[in-house]
C-alpha cells in the first residue's frame, strides 16, 4: 500500500496510499482540490490559537491546519473515514501531538444520531440528513459547548464546517459560543443536499405522469424550505462583521441566498477580521 507525500504550499505531509483514495490524493497533490480552502487557512490560522475541523474526513484539511495552528480538533463521525484519518495522522510524527481525532458528529444535542451514508461508508458524502439513503450507521453526537467542555478546548479562533447539509441544523445551537468567542467560521453550504429527499421520492415514483402536479408542488415547497433554512442560518450569524467568499471578496447575505440553488456548494468565510 505504501505512503504518498503531498506537497501543499510551503508544507508537506504524508498519507496512506489506500487504493480507494488514490485518485483523491492525486488531485490534492496536483492542486486540483479546493485550493481556495488552503488559502483561507493561510490567512486565518496562527500558532497561538487552535481550530476545530468539523467534517475532517480522511484528513486533507487537518494535516495542513496542524502545520499552522496551535492545536487541531478533528471531528469525523464516519467510522471508515475516521480509521483512515487516524492512520494518516500517525504517518506524520511531527504533527501527531497537535491533532486530536474525535469520532464524533457535531449536532444540536449531545446524544447518538444516525449518520446516513452516501454511496458507501468512508466516502465524503455521509451526513445527518435522512434524505441521503436508507442506509445509516449510529454515531455519537455532541454539541459544540459540550465538546469544548469535555476536551478543555481553549483559544479557538477558527472553525471549519463541511458536513453535507447538517450545517443548516447546528448553527443555532452554536450561536452563544460563536457570539462570545467570535472564531472565524469557514462554512460550506450544501443547499443541493436539502433537495436530495425530493429526488429520492421522484426516483421511487418513476416519474409517473399522474404525480406530475403533486411533484411540482413538492419541488416548490422544498425550494421555499431551503430558502427559510438558509435565511435562518444567516440570521444566527448576523453579529459577525464580515462575510467573504474564498477569494477575500466581500459578499452580502442576499448573494449567499441566491447562490447554490441546485449545483453550487458555496464556501463562505464569516469573521470579525478584515481580510486584507
Amino acid at each position: 500500500m505504501g505512503t504518498i507525500t503531498i506537497p501543499k504550499g510551503r508544507f508537506t505531509f504524508k498519507v496512506l496510499g489506500t487504493s480507494g483514495y488514490l485518485d483523491f490524493w492525486e488531485s490534492v497533490r496536483n492542486n486540483q482540490w479546493e485550493e481556495e480552502t488552503f488559502k483561507v487557512f493561510d490567512r486565518f490560522l496562527d500558532p497561538d490559537h487552535s481550530c476545530i475541523d468539523v467534517g475532517a474526513w480522511i484528513g486533507p484539511t487537518v494535516l495542513y491546519e496542524a502545520q499552522m495552528a496551535r492545536q487541531v480538533y478533528a471531528l469525523e463521525p464516519d467510522s471508515v473515514a475516521f480509521k483512515e484519518l487516524v492512520a494518516n495522522v500517525e504517518l506524520n510524527a511531527g504533527l501527531q501531538s497537535k491533532i486530536k481525532c474525535l469520532n464524533l458528529a457535531l449536532t444540536d444535542q449531545t446524544k447518538p444520531v444516525r449518520l446516513y451514508l452516501g454511496r458507501s461508508a468512508g466516502n465524503s458524502e455521509s451526513g445527518i440528513l435522512p434524505n441521503y439513503s436508507d442506509e445509516y450507521m449510529e454515531v455519537a453526537g455532541v454539541t459544540l459547548d459540550d465538546l469544548i467542555q469535555k476536551y478543555s478546548i481553549e483559544n479557538v479562533n477558527f472553525i471549519k464546517i463541511d458536513i453535507e447539509g447538517g450545517e443548516y441544523f447546528i448553527i443555532q445551537s452554536m450561536r452563544s459560543f460563536l457570539y462570545r468567542a467570535r472564531p472565524t467560521l469557514y462554512l460550506s453550504l450544501h443547499r443541493p443536499f436539502l433537495m436530495k429527499g425530493f429526488f429520492k421520492k421522484l426516483k421511487k415514483d418513476r416519474f409517473r405522469f399522474s404525480r406530475y402536479l403533486g411533484l411540482i408542488r413538492e419541488w416548490l415547497n422544498t425550494e421555499r424550505r431551503t430558502d427559510v433554512l438558509t435565511q435562518r442560518l444567516l440570521e444566527n450569524l448576523e453579529f459577525y462583521k464580515y462575510f467573504y467568499d474564498t477569494t477575500g471578496k466581500g459578499i452580502s447575505k442576499n448573494q449567499i441566498l441566491r447562490s447554490g440553488k441546485f449545483r453550487d456548494y458555496p464556501r463562505i468565510v464569516i469573521t470579525d477580521k478584515k481580510w486584507s
